[in-house]
């Protein structure tokens, strides 16, 4: 896996004002094995977002695979208090992040759950 000295060097920008983008550069998901065994890896993230690279962003969106897993916890972690979940308005992927995401989220951080309720012409 390959490490950068220096964040500011996986970030993207793009040609939206004010968006940029890091890429995952782990297309064989060894990431969240090596975080889960590292001696700091429930902390890695949440240290990385600390450098002054990323002070000059308003809200910083990971977006993690699944309702539950090592990148999801880690992404709750890393979070300044406030973490969105989005979830398709259909019965398995609702059951899903209730039992999965929601339990860790109970779990993982004294939070103040709340639900919104997009209307579903969005998702048609």
């Amino acid at each position: 896996m390959q490490t950068l000295p220096d964040p500011i060097q996986a970030i993207s920008q793009t040609s939206i004002d004010n968006l940029d983008l890091i890429y995952s550069n782990d297309p064989d998901e060894l990431l969240p094995t090596a975080m889960l065994h590292a001696a700091d890896g429930h902390i890695r993230l949440r240290n990385i977002l600390q450098h002054p690279a990323f002070n000059r962003y308003g809200a910083i969106i990971l977006d993690s695979k699944g309702a539950t897993g090592v990148m999801t916890e880690l992404s709750i972690l890393a979070s300044t208090g406030r973490v969105m979940g989005v979830v398709k308005p259909i019965l398995p992927d609702v059951r899903e992040f209730i039992r999965g995401s929601l339990h860790m989220l109970s779990a993982s951080k004294p939070t103040k759950i709340t639900v919104y309720t997009c209307p579903t012409s969005l998702f048609l």
